[in-house]
């Protein structure tokens, strides 16, 4: 092979080779700017993606505020109900006491026979009620001062009357001890008992000593 030749096929392989290797370098430059794309859209669908939850948990959020102003305003209506049904309560409780027109009125509706005073002097109203058909009760009412004399079955204390006195004392009168309870020397409220039924009368102004035996003497 002369020297002309050779030179002519070496320039070819050159060649060959130069366009082998831009054709290969083109490939490659398509090859990173498809993958660039490929992670550019793979960014694109990760942005899309965080938007998405973003917007579900802003929605969950809303609904979790929703949900608990609900509550709050069921909770706020669980709470004004119970006001108004314990307020209902309140209102339409019922007065125990039933009021006649007399003493002897009145002793229909118990299984026991009482005796109070026609009238107190000096007091110018007289009630007399009964309760639960046990309770047998006369208040004596004026301007100043309101008497309440009571007669029921058993042996207990019922004046209705829970306030704590500093001065206390008993006395023996016609058979039955009587507790005298008050305060600066006045009396406020006096319990007994005798033949089977409790007694009292009860004074918001106070009775002397003399005052309570003479009422005591009329009651049976």
């Amino acid at each position: 092979m002369n020297a002309k030749k050779y030179y002519h096929k070496l320039t070819v392989l050159l060649t060959l080779g130069a366009c082998t290797a831009a054709l290969a370098a083109c490939g490659g430059k398509q090859t990173a700017a498809s993958a660039d794309s490929k992670a550019a859209s793979a960014v694109s669908c990760a942005s899309a993606a965080d938007s998405a939850v973003s917007t579900a948990a802003g929605s969950t959020s809303a609904a979790d505020s929703t949900a608990a102003t609900a509550a709050g305003s069921t909770s706020a209506a669980d709470s004004n109900a119970s006001s108004t049904v314990s307020e209902s309560e309140i209102v339409g409780m019922a007065n125990p006491f039933v009021e006649y027109d007399s003493v002897d009125e009145a002793k229909k509706h118990i299984d026991f026979d009482v005796q109070v005073p026609e009238q107190i002097e000096g007091f110018t109203e007289m009630n007399i009620s009964v309760m639960d058909g046990q309770m047998f009760q006369a208040v004596y009412r004026n301007a100043e001062q309101e008497i309440c004399i009571r007669k029921q079955a058993g042996h207990e204390d019922i004046s209705g009357d829970y306030n704590e006195y500093p001065e206390e004392k008993y006395v023996e009168f016609e058979g039955a001890e009587l507790k005298l309870r008050g305060e600066n020397g006045t009396i406020r409220n006096v319990t007994w008992s005798k033949n089977g039924y409790s007694f009292s009368i009860y004074s918001d102004k106070g009775l002397t000593e003399d005052e309570v035996q003479q009422l005591a003497e009329q009651i049976a």
